[in-house]
């Protein structure tokens, strides 16, 4: 994943936050579908079990923007 790098830097900035990375290919068709992943990558926000946020794309200049402005919205 060519967003790696930045997954880890918003890891270490959010530290109180949890953050996973799923590989989608290993999953089987019907675990894809249930988590309503069609484009790559996808960044789901969950709060409480609840999805509260979800980024799907890197089209911006500063990719971890959009989604540690999420973060800070959604979950702290």
């Amino acid at each position: 994943m060519r967003f790696r790098p930045k997954f880890a830097s918003l890891a270490r900035e959010f530290g109180e936050v949890a953050f996973a990375e799923v590989d989608i290919d290993a999953l089987d068709d019907e675990a894809a579908d249930a988590a309503a992943v069609e484009t790559v990558p996808t960044f789901v926000l969950v709060k409480g079990g609840v999805e509260v946020a979800r980024i799907v794309g890197v089209a911006h200049k500063r990719p971890a923007r959009p989604i540690a402005a999420a973060i800070k919205t959604y979950l702290l």
